[in-house]
């Protein structure tokens, strides 16, 4: 009778009652040829022996094209029944249908089959290893997972041994990757199995940092990319030491996060807070660690890369970075007090190219700063016909403007990673250049500078003077890249240095700063899953871990105590390896 757990397909067959061995076969291309029941040649006559000597049958079988529709489990049970037949239905068959912890390389199918059948099993032979002619590598793998010897057919029906040397020495692209290739076999067994971070229990290291500084409060950042372990982890943390966890994903917003995060850091019963996201830069994660800081070193505003970051400084502390309220606010050009702060404010100064822009050392003499961005708007694109227009257009800043929405091809991303240095480079050689200008900025003291419209959300803040939100910049909807240009450029004129994004300006007496890093930098390829089994399996594309760390900011002591583990954190104490093949 066939039976099922979840995904996973079953018939336990007649075992004998004697202390014999078990014995366990992939079985298309292994016992019989592909999609029928025709056994190859020997194998029925060896198996029959094995079986008149007391031994036991099993079968171990992907079978994804039932999910697929391409074939059905009354197709692939009769197939198994009809090879069974001529075994005295002496054969027991499991068969996994879903890419999830049942699939062959991972090893659910034997562990619900030693669940039911308390025998060791002996050796398991598969012809998927990696050969030349080998369409994958899982069954090889999928032995090592459970610890038993791996034969390949040759061996076991042909008594074939010279094949064993050709094993896992495939160069074909599809099973061949940055995580296999390193793998050393001797005789069918993993010389050096991957280092795989277990969490049956918290990491020594780990444990030991927690322990420490009894009398401070923990701060601890999670870093890592999607299906790397982080929340399994931090739920083992927050239940052995009494921890807040909480993340994005289910507070819905950074916004809501720190909201949270305030509520919990202001509880007196609280003893730490355990942040659950991917972190992957440092400005993200010192918006958290400055919420624990009493300390801010400089007492400066840092510069920040992209527009996507301001949004993080004007929701966070922007005391700790020497800004103060109120908000001076400006608009336009023509407005009689901070007209000149307007790109559009006729104020001629020799504008030099930045680097991030062109290698090409080019200065041009420009009569607006919107000029000067829009030069820089076609340098980046390499648009140097519009450069020159651009260059010549010195009557009315909206022509300037114009020109640069011409600029061919626009690449919003490239744009988008050096527009705020553009913004601060065009700032500060405008002011720098015009000493009655300067003298109107330099007045401004430390307070927040903001575009004020609802014309613009990337230049400006997003909304008017006149609105209810103006001088509380967490509630803004832009990212005022002007404003925050002014003020950078306000701070290097002053000659006071805006601290770069590498140096970290917060430290706190009375919380111990923690990051755990998760790094599977060396665990993965572009030719492999992450499966995830906690509720259900959620498969990760690889593909998204190498994004991650393309953008990653690996983390530093200066930062705070740094836990680095090392390969992929998991729940379950069986597996060892968490990858496959697509």
């Amino acid at each position: 009778m066939w039976n099922n757990k979840e995904t996973c397909y079953y018939r336990i067959g007649n075992i004998p009652s004697c202390d014999g061995c078990v014995y366990a076969y992939d079985f298309d291309d292994t016992l019989v040829r592909r999609n029928s029941s025709i056994a190859l040649p020997n194998v029925i006559e060896r198996l029959k022996k094995m079986i008149e000597d007391g031994n036991h049958i099993v079968v171990f079988s992907n079978q994804n094209g039932i999910e697929k529709k391409k074939t059905s489990h009354e197709n692939v049970q009769g197939i198994m029944d009809l090879f069974s037949e001529s075994l005295d239905n002496s054969i027991s068959f499991f068969y996994a249908i879903s890419d999830d912890k049942y699939r062959k390389p991972m090893r659910g199918m034997y562990d619900l089959f030693r669940s039911i059948v308390d025998k060791e099993i002996i050796y398991y032979c598969g012809d998927a290893a990696g050969r030349k002619k080998d369409f994958n590598i899982s069954d090889l793998y999928f032995a090592n997972n459970i610890g038993i010897s791996f034969k390949l057919p040759e061996e076991v029906f042909n008594d074939t041994f010279d094949c064993v040397k050709d094993i896992a020495c495939t160069n074909k692209k599809s099973l061949k990757n940055d995580l296999y290739g390193l793998d050393v076999w001797k005789d069918g067994i993993l010389d050096n199995p991957r280092k795989i971070v277990n969490i049956c229990s918290i990491p020594s290291e780990l444990k030991n940092e927690l322990e420490m500084d009894s009398d401070k409060k923990k701060l601890v950042i999670m870093v890592g990319p999607q299906g790397s372990g982080k929340s399994t982890l931090s739920s083992m943390m927050r239940d052995e030491y009494n921890l807040e966890v909480m993340n994005n994903d289910t507070t819905g917003s950074f916004k809501k996060s720190m909201k949270k995060f305030m509520k919990v850091y202001n509880e007196p019963s609280n003893k730490g807070i355990i942040i659950d996201n991917t972190n992957p830069s440092k400005f993200i994660r010192e918006e958290w660690i400055k919420q624990v800081s009493d300390v801010a070193i400089g007492n400066s505003l840092r510069i920040r890369k992209n527009p996507h970051e301001l949004k993080f400084l004007w929701k966070g502390n922007i005391e700790s970075e020497g800004l103060t309220l109120p908000v001076i606010p400006f608009y336009g050009h023509n407005s009689s007090s901070y007209g000149c702060f307007s790109n559009f404010y006729n104020s001629p100064f020799d504008f030099t190219l930045p680097k991030c822009c062109s290698d090409k050392k080019l200065t041009v003499r420009v009569q607006f700063g919107e000029q000067a961005i829009m030069a820089c708007k076609a340098a980046v694109m390499n648009d140097w016909e519009s450069y020159e227009k651009i260059s010549r257009c010195n009557t009315n800043p909206r022509d300037c403007k114009m020109l640069g929405r011409k600029v061919k091809p626009f690449v919003q991303e490239r744009w988008s990673n050096v527009v705020l240095e553009v913004a601060i480079e065009v700032v500060t050689q405008k002011f720098a250049q015009n000493p009655v200008l300067w003298n109107v900025l330099n007045k401004t003291g430390n307070n927040v500078l903001a575009e004020m419209t609802r014309n613009d959300r990337i230049w400006g803040t997003g909304i008017d003077t006149s609105h209810v939100d103006c001088n509380t910049p967490s509630a803004w909807i832009g990212t005022n890249i002007l404003g925050y240009a002014l003020m950078v450029a306000r701070s290097r004129l002053r000659g006071e240095m805006a601290l770069p994004t590498s140096v970290p300006v917060y430290k706190s007496s009375n919380w111990k700063v923690m990051v755990v890093f998760i790094d599977v930098s060396k665990k993965v390829s572009l030719h492999s899953v992450r499966y995830r089994m906690n509720n259900g399996h959620q498969k990760i594309p690889s593909v998204a871990i190498h994004m991650y760390y393309k953008k990653l900011e690996k983390p530093t002591e200066e930062e705070g105590k740094v836990i680095r583990l090392e390969g992929i954190v998991h729940n379950d104490s069986g597996y060892n390896h968490n990858l496959r093949f697509v």
